[in-house]
């Protein structure tokens, strides 16, 4: 399931965690973390101790986190999620119609269109906060 956001992408864990893509422009720290999957396509740097960070409680739970960001513009929605549909397909998320159930994916585009910045989230998450919450989306939406 799918649900675009501006650039500012939300978290509900056991604790809420807010990730505003600025926050992660920043200099690359050298971290192992094996519960995020990192695909950047982009000229700007991604502080990935942050994110391992913010995505712990997720990993706590057994859900993977892929985040991807590129500078690539696409012409309109359809492109989008077709381009979304092969990335995630190549990282091993994605199969035909099939998402992984365990995964969470944060992907943005620097485009700055209002459908390049994408939640995408397994079945394992549905009926959770994540995918009920409808004063989130509107607070994800209005930031």
């Amino acid at each position: 399931m799918r649900r675009n956001y501006l650039l500012t992408l939300f978290l509900i864990g056991g604790t809420a965690l807010f990730l505003q893509l600025a926050w992660l422009i920043a200099p690359v720290h050298a971290q192992s973390c094996s519960h995020v999957t990192f695909r950047v396509d982009s000229t700007a740097s991604l502080d990935r101790t942050a994110v391992c960070e913010a995505a712990q409680p997720w990993a706590d739970k057994d859900i993977q986190t892929f985040v991807y960001i590129t500078d690539q513009v696409t012409d309109n929605e359809g492109d989008w999620y077709q381009l979304l549909d092969a990335i995630e397909t190549d990282a091993g998320f994605r199969s035909g119609e099939n998402f992984d159930p365990n995964v969470l994916a944060f992907e943005a585009s620097s485009s700055g269109d209002p459908w390049a910045a994408t939640l995408t989230y397994g079945s394992n998450l549905f009926d959770t906060p994540l995918d009920q919450n409808e004063s989130s989306r509107v607070q994800i939406a209005n930031n």
